[in-house]
This record gives structure tokens, C-alpha cells and sequence, in this order.
């Protein structure tokens, strides 16, 4: 089991970056909404063709696991905040982290 932090660039309100996955790249685009201050994350393979989009980013909350199309990364995704209070577009990565966890872990058994 591991768990990976994915960082979000929260100065930015459109952000893209590559990110490796149990041996995959894909490409996660945040984009921040203000008019529901919220992130919504996009994943993507390599050649930018879309797997998930608009996926808005809720605490502690599995994001990915009810998609079951091709290319859907293997393992959860969430965004944690022990306390379970609603983030700020600048607390990513400060109280509140994006975090993968692999398809290896027993709770996905």
C-alpha cells in the first residue's frame, strides 16, 4: 500500500500537471470555481483524450471509484481533511491534501 499526495498549484485557477500512477501517467487539470468555490479536478491519458471530467473535489469523499470506464486509474482518490470541514481555494496542499491511495491497499479488497 502506498499513499501518494497529488499537489494542486492553488494560485493558478486553471492548473495541468502529469501525474504517475501505479506505473501510468495521466494528466489531472484543477480548475477553481468561484461561483461554487470549489476545485473540479479532469483526468486525462497522456495524449490529453479524457477519461474522467468534472469531478468536484469534496472532502473526504472517494472521487473516482463509482467510474468503471477504461483507463480509470486503479486505486482511490480523495481529499482528506481530518477535521472534515470545507476547504478555501488556498488551503489545498496546506489542511486539506489530494491523496491517492493504490489498488494494492486491503481496503479496496
Amino acid at each position: 500500500m502506498a499513499i501518494l499526495q497529488i499537489t494542486l498549484d492553488t494560485e493558478q485557477a486553471i492548473s495541468k500537471q502529469t501525474v504517475s500512477l501505479e506505473g501510468k501517467n495521466y494528466i489531472f487539470r484543477f480548475t477553481w470555481n468561484n461561483r461554487d468555490n470549489s476545485w473540479n479536478m479532469d483526468i486525462m491519458k497522456p495524449n490529453d483524450i479524457p477519461i474522467i471530467m468534472g469531478i468536484k473535489l469534496v472532502v473526504n469523499y472517494e472521487l473516482i471509484s463509482r467510474y468503471i470506464q477504461e483507463g480509470v486509474p486503479p486505486g482511490m482518490i480523495i481529499l482528506f481533511n481530518e477535521k472534515n470541514v470545507q476547504y478555501d481555494r488556498y488551503d489545498i496542499n496546506q489542511t486539506h491534501f489530494l491523496v491517492y491511495i493504490t489498488s494494492d491497499d486491503e481496503m479496496l479488497a
